[in-house]
């Protein structure tokens, strides 16, 4: 891919994260292109990442979900047996998503999960990127909100970011 088109590219993903309101800042990145940071929603802390990686055809969005001390705490809490069980009701629910998912370190051990969306570049418009966006940022609500479901005891309506 030539310059100039990885100019026009990263020009024209950031001006569409800017006309939507979610342009937060481009971030230092040796291994990439252009790397911006999306706020989404708007002021409420939690980052998606919009990357060229060098010598690709792709935009990835991604974003991370580090448990909280306390959500952690709980999930070991649980039995071997229970975490399983929970851990598989997640994996389930995110499985048929066209984002992909990875729990590090592993099911076992959930300390952060991450989100990844391949986005091919021939076949990049705003529509598809801001769809890419709103379906990484729901499959971190999704575990956001059964975490609160089973340890909070409040319904995932009543629950939003935090």
């Amino acid at each position: 891919m030539t310059d100039s088109v990885v100019e026009v590219m990263r020009d024209k993903i950031r001006e569409w994260l800017i006309r939507d309101g979610i342009f937060k800042r481009e971030a230092p990145d040796d291994k990439a292109e252009f790397h911006f940071v999306a706020e989404v929603p708007l002021a409420s802390s939690q980052f998606v990442d919009v990357v060229h990686p060098k010598n690709t055809d792709l935009i990835l969005v991604a974003s991370g979900l580090k448990l909280s001390d306390e959500h952690y705490k709980a999930v070991m809490s649980l039995s071997e047996q229970e975490r399983e069980k929970f851990m598989w009701e997640i994996r389930f629910g995110l499985l048929f998503l066209p984002t992909e998912f990875q729990i590090i370190p592993d099911s076992k051990n959930p300390q952060l999960f991450q989100f990844t969306r391949k986005l091919y570049i021939e076949n990049l418009t705003r529509q598809s990127l801001m769809d890419a966006i709103a379906e990484v940022h729901k499959c971190k609500l999704f575990v956001i909100w059964k975490l609160r479901e089973r340890f909070s005891g409040r319904r995932p309506e009543e629950i939003m970011y935090r």
